[in-house]
This record gives C-alpha cells, sequence and structure tokens, in this order.
C-alpha cells in the first residue's frame, strides 16, 4: 500500500477518528468545528474527495458525509494509529496504577485487567519449542525393552518406549547413555538435543559400545518432541457480544483465534515483512505481534470489528511485549 501525501493523511486520520468515535458519516464542516485542521472548507471538501477517488473513503448514501472505506481504516490502522500510540500507552499504565496492578504482574493477569477495561479480545499464542530438558528417566521393561520418560520445563512430560536388538548386551549401554545425557543435555532446549546428541558421539564411544545405535534412537525418535502451539483467549465474550460483528464472521473469527497462530493467519494475507501485522477486512481486524524472547508466548494479539480502536489495540500490543520482556530480562 502506496503512502498518502501528509495533507490526504492528516484529513483520512480525522475522518477515521471521529467515524470510530460516533459511527455516522463525517462531513467537511465538523472536522473544521472539531478544529482539526488548519485548513480552509474548500480545501477540506478537495482532500476529502480526492480521497474518496483514491478508495479510501466513500460517501455515504443518507447525508453528505464520508465514512472511511476497509482501504482507508487499514491504511489508518497501519500508518496513522501510531502517532497516537504513546498517549494510549500512558492511559493504559495510568489504568493500572488505579487499580494497584503492578506492571510486573503475570501475563495472564494483564490481560485480563486490559481486556476487562477496555473491552478489547487478547490472544497470547504459546508453544513448547523453547522448553528444556529437565530430567531424562530410565524405566526398563523387560531385557530388551525400556521406557524413556522426559520431562521439560513446562512441566509436560513425554514417555518414548524403546526395543533394543537381543542379540546385542544394550540394556547397559542405553543405562549409561541414559546417565551421560543427564549429565550433560539437562537444561538444552528441546529443538537442539539432537544436534546436541551428536555432539556427544566421541564421549559416548568412549563408554558404549554401541553407541552409534543409541543415538540413532535418540535422535530420530525419543529427542523428537512434538512442539504444541495454544491460544489463552482473554475476553472472548467481548467479540461474542459485539453487534458490529455478524453470526458468520464471528465464526470465523473465534476459529482462528481458538484454533490458529493469528500471526500466521495475517502473514497468509500479507508479503509484507513488518514486525507488527495488521489486517482490516470486512469481517473483522487483526494485530499480532511475533515475541522474540525466552518466554513460552510467542505472539501478541488483538482482535475485533471492522471498525475498532486502532490506537487502542497497537498500544496494549505493546504493553504485554514490555511485559514480556521485563519478564525475561530482555531490553
Amino acid at each position: 500500500m502506496e503512502k498518502l501525501k501528509n495533507q490526504h493523511e492528516e484529513i483520512l486520520k480525522h475522518t477515521v477518528e471521529i467515524y470510530i468515535e460516533n459511527s455516522q458519516p463525517v462531513s467537511s464542516n465538523l472536522i473544521l468545528e472539531r478544529g482539526c485542521v488548519d485548513f480552509s472548507s474548500a480545501k477540506v471538501r478537495y482532500l476529502m474527495n480526492e480521497l474518496e477517488q483514491l478508495g479510501f473513503l466513500e460517501k455515504a448514501h443518507v447525508s453528505s458525509g464520508r465514512i472511511p472505506t476497509i482501504k482507508g481504516l487499514e491504511y489508518y490502522a497501519k500508518y496513522l494509529s501510531l502517532s497516537e500510540e504513546d498517549k494510549m500507552i500512558k492511559k493504559l499504565k495510568q489504568l493500572f496504577n488505579k487499580r494497584n496492578v503492578n506492571i510486573d504482574k503475570t501475563v495472564e493477569d494483564a490481560a485480563q485487567i486490559i481486556s476487562e477495561s477496555t473491552g478489547l479480545t487478547l490472544v497470547t499464542g504459546s508453544d513448547n519449542s523453547r522448553a528444556l530438558l529437565k530430567t531424562i528417566q530410565f524405566v526398563p521393561i523387560s531385557n530388551n525393552s525400556a521406557t524413556i520418560v522426559l520431562v521439560i520445563s513446562t512441566g509436560e512430560v513425554f514417555s518414548k518406549f524403546i526395543t533394543l536388538d537381543t542379540s546385542k548386551n544394550l540394556m547397559d549401554d542405553l543405562r549409561i547413555a541414559v546417565r551421560l545425557f543427564n549429565e550433560r543435555l539437562i537444561d538444552s532446549p528441546i529443538y537442539e538435543l539432537p544436534k546436541r546428541t551428536y555432539a556427544l558421539k566421541d564421549i559416548l564411544a568412549q563408554a558404549v559400545k554401541n553407541y552409534e545405535e543409541l543415538i540413532q534412537s535418540f535422535v530420530t525418535d525419543i529427542f523428537m518432541i512434538k512442539t504444541d502451539f495454544k491460544n489463552n483467549i482473554y475476553g472472548k465474550q467481548n467479540i461474542i457480544l459485539s453487534d458490529n460483528i455478524s453470526r458468520v464472521d464471528l465464526n470465523e473469527m473465534l476459529n482462528v483465534i481458538e484454533n490458529h497462530s493469528i500471526w500466521e493467519f495475517i502473514e497468509k494475507e500479507s508479503e509484507s515483512e513488518e514486525r507488527l501485522k495488521i489486517s482490516v477486512s470486512s469481517s473483522g481486524t487483526y494485530i499480532s505481534k511475533r515475541i522474540d524472547c525466552e518466554s513460552p508466548i510467542r505472539e501478541v494479539s488483538v482482535v475485533g470489528s471492522t471498525v475498532s480502536d486502532f490506537t487502542q489495540m497497537r498500544a496494549v500490543i505493546h504493553i504485554l511485549e514490555e511485559l514480556l520482556r521485563k519478564r525475561n530480562g530482555d531490553k
């Protein structure tokens, strides 16, 4: 989407903000009456007409005013709401102070409070790909089979069954290998376990005879831990009860926020590489940001109707990201 000229941006910004406020068509006189711009009446009408021709505004059928199109709303959400974001962030932090809420509260608590106070629907997406291996336990079942129990830092427990070649004395080798892995692999990220296991090949070769077979079993099976993605939703009732979201659009939105990465959902519709993904369409608004810090939470998102308080939505994303980074010692 190409950037507009400054004067067009100014008129579009005030038109969208007034429309978000009262859901009524916006006339040039209303923009002037509010003292939003220092233009003549003719200049405002001219700029609004050009914005209409460019597809950012459209004429309302019942009045002489104009309303923003989907294109206009998306442009505002991506480029113009940013100018008011700092003010909204301050308001949200003041809200925390009034409710005696410490910014160091958990993200879950903060998200719930923000949702209740703003009427927004927030979503945090988590996975266990950055979890750490905490323990490996060896449980013999027979002379040629055993269960390997893995516990990771999220508290999840994985049991892997292993069958050994009876023609080789592998049970003692397996016991030694598990002891070595407990010494060398604890607190390793689970996604690095196969690579780190291979790195222990020389050490393992000195301790066990059939080290290659054991390494292969651990790398291709036991240490292949499935990573699960999960969304936590705060304020789901806010979109369910919204008069501005149709039943059809609501069902689609619920499917997205309950079962999918919102970041990836937006990415399918966008070729841009922005760190903050924004999608505004006739079915609703999705704003999402990937979080690159040492936390199970990988993305934070806000969803709402097509016409939403985009500035507030962006500010909420900022607050949650700041909280995540602070809790994980990132800058």
